[in-house]
Parts: structure tokens; C-alpha cells; sequence
């Protein structure tokens, strides 16, 4: 009874700020830990938008998040910039020529980051309707790709794979080398699932792609961390549930590396948010949170 009521509580205030509980860039802007998506008030309508435009209403939404997550709110900031920043080490590098964005939603990447240049072609994969609605927004606020191109693949990735998806774009290279991003997606996906996206992304990588993506510790979806309250644990979860985002799956200790390996991808870094203080994330608002704790951020090449 009692995780049924802490659950329905957290819920409400978790339904009246939802907008930003997962995609919480527009409320976390001129503030510490700040992150660079400062197009991302622009891919939102009607009270969403006011309150993400306007200084005191926006503060008031972060400190309530950080209030009710218990901090964890600036996961979502520091994985914006992480992933931002990887791009950006890897064009300066000359090493890629294409990055995808897979489950792309509302991902403003190709409208903002200074990293991108005219040697880069942007795809964004996601539905079919989701896809629409982006173009649509785009559209409406004027923004401009700052790649050499653009282009948006429409792809239900119940029914095709990634690679299949990819190779259908004629503008698509699969023998140049591509960064493929993949952002909030990999714990909301059934195990079979995450088996069949990385099988398909090490398929049609070229040598040399690079992987970037964030994944929970398995223990969070089976409630058995030992270090994290169980009954936490489960309200965490059907918190994530009423809000119609169930997480499904996670890596257990040692497991995701020789995953990997076995798919010809070599990790070439992992993180876990437990350490966000230090480099390279410097994150000065997170406290420990034991749940965030288990998320990671990882990279991988292409062998």
C-alpha cells in the first residue's frame, strides 16, 4: 500500500512536469551544469514553451525536478553534452563523415552543433509519424541544418533493421565511416531487441564508425542492486510505468564489454554516472543518487 501511494504521488507531480523528466534540456539552461541544447524549447508547444521561454518559470520546473528526482534530472544534461561533445572530438579528428542519429525524436544536433561542417551528412532515424512531426517543427521555428545535408529516415524498427533502414536512403554510405548515436533508447527496449539493434548497427558500421550511447546496470529492471533499496528501486520503476515508459532492459557486471567484442566492436570508453564528478563529465550538481548511479555512458568502434 505504501509504494502504491508514494507511486501515485510521484506520479502526479511527475505527469505535471513530464516534458522534461526524460528530455529535460529546456529547463535546464543558465544554470549550473548547464547544458548546449538551446534549441530544444523550440521543438516544444503551447505551456510547455512558455514555461521553458521564460527565466523564473523554467528555474522553478528545475528545482522541482531536482526536488522530486532527487537530482537525477541532470543525467539527461550531462549525457546532451557528452554525446555532444564525442561528436565534436571526432569530426575535429577527421574520422567521420556521416553520423546517424537512431531514435532520433526531437534531437536538435543537426540544427545547432557548431562541431558539424559541410564534410558532414546528418540522417536522423525514427517513425514514420514521429518523423513528420519533427519536419513540421523544424519548419515552423525556420531552423537551418548546419550539415552539408540532412535527411530524414522514416523506419519503424519493429518491421526493419537499422542497417536495412539506412541502405534504403540513397544518400547513405555504408562504406563511409559514420557516428551513430543512440540516446535514451536501450533500456526501453526488450532484451531480443537490444540484441537486434547492435546486431544490425555492427552489420552495417564500416570499419572505423564510432558508437555512442547511454544503458542502465541490469539490476535496476531486476530491482536487485545491492547497494540501492529494493522498494526505491520498484517505485523508480512503476514511476516509469504510469508514464507509459517501462524499462525492460540492462547490462549485468562485466557482461557489456565481451558483448561487444563478439559483435566486432571495441569499447573504447565507458562511464558510469557514479563517477560524474570527475572528468570528463565535472558534473558539480549531482549528489550520489544510487539509482542514476547505474546508468553509464559508453563508446565503440567499429574493428
Amino acid at each position: 500500500m505504501f509504494v502504491f501511494v508514494v507511486v501515485r504521488l510521484l506520479s502526479f507531480l511527475l505527469c505535471v512536469l513530464t516534458s522534461y523528466i526524460f528530455h529535460p534540456p529546456p529547463s535546464l539552461q543558465d544554470c549550473a551544469d548547464s547544458n548546449n541544447d538551446y534549441l530544444a524549447v523550440d521543438f516544444l508547444e503551447g505551456s510547455e514553451k512558455s514555461i521553458a521561454s521564460n527565466k523564473l518559470k523554467r528555474d522553478a520546473v528545475r528545482t522541482a525536478l531536482a526536488t522530486v528526482s532527487d537530482h537525477n534530472v541532470v543525467y539527461f544534461s550531462s549525457r546532451t553534452n557528452y554525446i555532444d561533445a564525442k561528436i565534436a572530438q571526432w569530426v575535429a579528428a577527421g574520422d567521420v563523415s556521416q553520423i546517424v542519429s537512431v531514435a532520433a525524436g526531437f534531437d536538435s544536433r543537426a540544427y545547432r552543433l557548431p562541431s558539424l561542417n559541410q564534410s558532414i551528412d546528418f540522417f536522423e532515424l525514427d517513425m514514420p509519424e514521429v518523423v513528420a512531426d519533427k519536419q513540421a517543427r523544424v519548419a515552423a521555428n525556420n531552423l537551418s541544418c548546419v550539415a552539408r545535408s540532412c535527411t530524414y529516415v522514416g523506419a519503424d524498427l519493429r518491421n526493419i533493421t537499422v542497417g536495412d533502414a539506412l541502405r534504403n536512403e540513397t544518400k547513405f554510405s555504408a562504406s563511409a565511416q559514420t557516428v551513430y548515436v543512440v540516446e535514451g533508447l536501450i533500456y526501453y527496449l526488450h532484451q531480443p531487441d537490444v540484441d537486434k539493434l547492435f546486431t544490425s548497427l555492427a552489420e552495417v558500421a564500416s570499419k572505423g564508425s564510432k558508437v555512442v550511447f547511454d544503458f542502465t546496470n541490469k539490476c535496476i529492471v531486476e530491482s536487485d542492486c545491492k547497494d540501492l533499496n529494493k522498494q526505491l528501486t520498484e517505485i523508480f520503476l512503476e514511476i516509469m510505468h504510469v508514464k507509459h515508459e517501462p524499462w525492460f532492459s540492462g547490462f549485468g557486471p562485466g557482461t557489456i564489454i565481451p558483448y561487444m567484442e563478439k559483435l566486432g566492436l571495441e569499447t573504447t570508453e565507458l562511464l558510469s554516472f557514479q563517477d560524474a564528478h570527475g572528468l570528463p563529465l565535472n558534473v558539480s550538481t549531482y549528489y550520489g543518487s544510487k539509482i542514476f548511479g547505474q546508468m553509464n555512458f559508453m563508446t565503440l568502434e567499429r574493428k
